[in-house]
């Protein structure tokens, strides 16, 4: 039998707890939020099986956000990412015009509006509501 070296090194669950939120986005349930973006938002690519196995690439874009549930107050910090879908109603639309208007998603907080599930789940940012 093989002798092992024991390491007694403490578990940091401060760290781990970083590296979990990494990479993984925030898909949020019904309900009222207030976002605050950390940083400006990047593009990137998905590509996942669509309608008969046919492969299928979407444009997205991420930032870095602190969110707030404006029912329970819990904020955390979340990767929040947006299909690129061109139209000025669009939830990625909504996001452009607020920026725009504000010159910047950076410290620019607006309230996101989430409501119904999955497919037909629908979301409304208030502060774009009146922006051409």
């Amino acid at each position: 039998m093989e002798n092992e070296t024991e390491q007694k090194e403490l578990f940091n669950y401060e760290e781990e707890v970083k590296k979990l939120s990494e990479g993984g986005f925030w898909k949020p349930e019904a309900g009222n939020y207030k976002v605050v973006a950390l940083e400006e938002p990047t593009t990137y690519s998905v590509t996942f099986d669509g309608k008969d196995g046919v492969k299928e690439e979407k444009e997205r874009a991420r930032f870095k956000a602190n969110v707030t549930n404006l029912a329970s107050g819990v904020t955390d910090e979340v990767t929040y990412s947006v299909n690129i879908v061109p139209t000025k109603d669009s939830h990625f639309g909504q996001l452009v015009r607020f920026g725009k208007s504000k010159g910047t998603l950076v410290g620019s907080p607006f309230t996101l509006i989430v409501t119904g599930s999955g497919i037909k789940k629908k979301y409304t940012i208030a502060e774009a509501a009146g922006l051409p």
